[in-house]
């Protein structure tokens, strides 16, 4: 039995899901360990599901959650917050992970379900660590997604500091739980302590996925020997899903200037004055928009005709297809649906990784240049929606990385690796 385990946004159960779903189609027995509120979406699938207790979206929406999300790119607020925000349910998670984990002859896992390390080496079964952005694997190259962007003036300090800030997002990771994780690998494992500074530097060695494309981020020739890039995992939408009849007569009436805007699992601090700047930069610029939504629930009365609001989930796959260019946060699985459809992208980042993606979609030339959510304007967010419609340069170098990625299989790369392993 494979078992799959991620923690987190709707962006990060579907590339998990994905897999699942091509590891079943290839014939291997299959579940999916996430949260309880993903388990429609596993059944869309058939993929065996056990669902755990936390809710990402009540801790987000939480007021450490919101605490959390205005971190930005503070550093110490980020841990700060983070502690508080995972802390209380950290012991919750250790049982049920156990539990649910429980006769995995193999295990692939995110970020924050990193205690399967600890249980793949009591039970004696291989383990492998999956990231969505390049945050582990040291390079100099760049720092880590979410850690800020420096030029320390000689190359090779800044190249120091690269390669450091992937140090510290490991003892971000591993010393606000180290006590409580120490603990329960000797009194409950049976195990020993890990060292001081965690396990992660067993990785290095050991087969860890990268399920991003090497067009959009290219592998570092520097990296540890276990990592390796496979490309997108991409989840399409189920065969039985249709599209609400009055969403496609409102793409239907001007597709060349009609744009998608969500930001996705980001619940904004302020909902209703987002959704008034939105109205307001839609009028200026003259585009249509389907307006997602989202978990901050934007809203507005007397949208105009010009905006379809969209509540419900509308799959990625189908919908960037049928608009001219995408506004969102940055999060992993929105870019990389963007950018397959080959559409191009305003990008507004809340925190962490989403200035990475906002990054790369501009160093592209695929999308302007990205504004934080907290620099977000009326006029910035028009200048956005206008250069997704009008700017040439950016819709061809969007269209051209479209084919690229397209041309790439992320989940027979994964399976191929997982299959030399011995146990997929």
């Amino acid at each position: 039995m494979i078992t799959l385990l991620t923690i987190g946004s709707r962006g990060d159960l579907q590339p998990f899901l994905a897999l699942a779903a091509g590891l079943k189609k290839s014939g291997r027995a299959v579940r999916l360990v996430t949260a309880e509120r993903y388990r429609p979406y596993a059944d869309q699938y058939g993929i065996d599901f056990v669902g755990l207790s936390t809710d990402p979206l009540e801790l987000l929406q939480s007021e450490d959650g919101q605490a959390w999300l205005q971190s930005d790119q503070n550093p110490l607020a980020l841990i700060t917050n983070l502690i508080k925000l995972g802390k209380p349910t950290f012991e919750q998670m250790l049982s049920e992970i156990e539990v649910a984990l429980d006769g995995s002859s193999l295990i692939l896992y995110s970020l924050f379900g990193s205690l399967s390390f600890h249980l793949a080496e009591k039970w004696g079964i291989p383990a492998v660590m999956v990231h969505l952005q390049p945050i582990m694997g040291q390079t100099a190259d760049f720092p880590a997604a979410g850690s800020p962007v420096l030029n320390l003036g000689l190359p090779a300090l800044t190249r120091g500091y690269n390669r450091f800030s992937y140090k510290f997002v490991e003892q971000v990771m591993w010393q606000p739980f180290r006590a409580i994780t120490q603990k329960w690998r000797v009194n409950r494992l049976g195990l020993p302590k890990e060292r001081f500074w965690g396990p992660y530097h067993k990785l290095d060695n050991t087969l860890t996925l990268h399920a991003y494309s090497p067009t959009v981020v290219p592998q570092p020739a520097d990296w540890p020997s276990g990592h390796t890039t496979t490309g997108y995992w991409f989840l399409n939408a189920n065969d039985t899903w249709r599209p609400p009849a009055e969403l496609e007569q409102f793409l239907n009436v001007d597709p060349a200037i009609t744009v998608y805007l969500g930001f996705g699992s980001m619940v904004d601090a302020e909902p209703d004055k987002l959704a008034n700047l939105i109205v307001n930069a839609v009028k200026q610029s003259g585009v249509r928009c389907v307006l997602s939504a989202g978990w901050a629930n934007l809203q507005a009365n007397d949208l105009p005709d010009s905006i379809y609001l969209q509540s419900g989930d509308i799959p990625h796959s189908w919908l960037f297809n049928q608009v001219a260019g995408v506004v969102h946060h940055g999060g992993a699985g929105t870019t990389s649906a963007g950018l397959r459809a080959g559409k191009p992208g305003f990008v507004v980042p809340y925190f962490a990784d989403q200035h990475f993606w906002g990054s790369r979609v501009y160093d592209l030339g695929t999308g302007p240049k990205p504004v934080r959510r907290k620099k977000l304007t009326v006029e910035t967010l028009t200048a956005g929606l206008h250069d997704l419609v009008s700017d040439q340069s950016i819709q061809q170098r969007a269209a051209q990385i479209g084919t690229k990625i397209r041309q790439e299989d992320g989940i027979q790369q994964a399976i191929q690796h997982l299959s030399n392993l011995g146990s997929g």
